[in-house]
């Protein structure tokens, strides 16, 4: 895109266009880019940064999301060509461990079952079954952050 610019800066005598492609001007661009399209996105609710419960916990979980927000808008302005390979590593890894947390789940699906039937306890009142999935899932996603650390 900057070098489409350059050209049809240099075309025509656009002295706005070479201001903008100097030094630092385009990383603020960039920048403003970036707020805009975040603002944009937490303005018609397609990201939501939760209110949980006002405590001094929920502060420090919106300030740590805020963080990876902006961390990652920071490394999309500096290194685009990295980021998009980051984000690429992180999905491939995400789509092999659906396997693992599938098959896992079943497992645990089914030994939950097993323990309800033999124990003769009330499902909807004592096991979360849709909990058990969702700690699977984190389990599995922490020790795929951990793979992604390690390879870094």
């Amino acid at each position: 895109m900057r070098k489409k610019i350059i050209d049809s800066a240099g075309e025509q005598d656009f002295n706005w266009l070479n201001w903008l492609l100097r030094n630092k001007n385009w990383q603020l661009l960039k920048t403003l880019a970036c707020i805009v399209i975040v603002g944009y996105c937490i303005y018609n609710g397609y990201l939501v940064i939760p209110d949980l419960n006002q405590g001094i916990l929920s502060g420090i979980t919106v300030v740590l999301i805020l963080f990876f927000i902006i961390g990652n808008m920071v490394q999309l302005i500096k290194d685009p060509v990295l980021f998009k390979q980051k984000i690429l590593f992180r999905l491939s890894i995400l789509y092999r461990s659906f396997k693992l947390v599938f098959i896992i789940s079943i497992f645990l699906l089914v030994a939950i079952y097993i323990m309800i039937a033999t124990l003769k306890i009330n499902q909807d009142q004592r096991v979360l079954t849709m909990g058990s999935i969702l700690l699977v899932y984190n389990v599995v996603m922490a020790y795929n952050e951990f793979k992604i650390l390690q390879a870094s």
